[in-house]
């Protein structure tokens, strides 16, 4: 076992954050394992198939305030919403004996069903960069800063249809705590059952044991600053067990000001 996981030195990632009809897909192949990290559709989710709160009532009947939960899904749901996003996944665990860790950091920005990525990737002490962009019909991406390639866009680039969420899993307002020393109003998925069996969906090589966790932490107007995906999975990589806790964080540092050229 420790002679295969030696003996290959290249692996493959690719990560994009989608909010409010758009997807975060991220993924790792490494030392001769398609070590896949899950394909999560935030938007078809959240966004969507959720509607907005409406009015309510008549001119002598004040509209109730929208509740947080509300308020988050309408910011998200804008037609023209867009973002930027610092990325951090963290993944460990173990194949067989052999200890496993995959780090991803970086940044991306998504505009309408349009996004970019940059992010570094870095396995057993290897570190490589990827540059992606996503933009009509093409999706244009380099390794290590060499040179773009373009190719049509696939269909998974914004599929709604990757993971299967369901509205009734629904989000519950956890109340209001500190996230990177800001007070926010934190969201849990309320069915982590189910999003636990969507994130075990997601998961290649016959992924089993999946728990999950999904909160967002959104501010009094409901714009989400801080997502968090994490938990535990195992299953079997060319027939040998493995574990492994994952843990997505996407930090938004700006809701405005977007622009996304193609590189060539």
């Amino acid at each position: 076992m420790g002679s295969r996981l030696g003996a290959a030195t290249a692996f493959a990632a690719e990560a994009a954050l989608w909010v409010a009809g758009a997807a975060l897909i991220a993924g790792a192949a490494g030392m001769q394992f398609n070590y896949q990290m899950p394909s999560i559709d935030l938007g078809s989710y959240f966004g969507a198939q959720h509607a907005s709160p409406s009015a309510r009532g008549s001119a002598s009947e004040p509209s109730p305030t929208p509740s947080i939960v509300q308020r988050f899904t309408a910011y998200t749901s804008q037609p023209d919403y867009q973002f930027q996003a610092k990325i951090d996944v963290n993944e460990t665990g173990t194949v067989g004996t052999t200890p496993l860790q995959i780090t991803m950091s970086g940044n991306m920005t998504s505009k309408g069903s349009d996004f970019t990525e940059s992010y570094k990737l870095t396995q057993g002490g290897k570190v490589t960069s990827y540059d992606y962009v996503y933009l009509g019909t093409y999706e244009y991406q380099r390794v290590d800063a060499g040179s773009w390639t373009r190719s049509a866009r696939s269909g998974s680039s914004g599929s709604s249809s990757a993971i299967g969420y369901s509205p009734a899993m629904g989000l519950v307002d956890k109340g209001v705590e500190t996230r990177n020393g800001t007070q926010l109003h934190r969201l849990d998925v309320e069915d982590t059952a189910a999003f636990s069996q969507s994130m075990q969906k997601a998961l290649a090589n016959g992924a089993t044991d999946a728990n999950f966790t999904f909160s967002v932490w959104v501010d009094d107007n409901g714009a989400p600053v801080v997502y968090e995906i994490k938990g535990t999975f195992s299953e079997q990589i060319q027939g040998v067990p493995s574990h492994a806790t994952l843990v997505e964080d996407f930090t938004v540092t700006a809701n405005s000001g977007v622009t996304i050229n193609a590189p060539i």
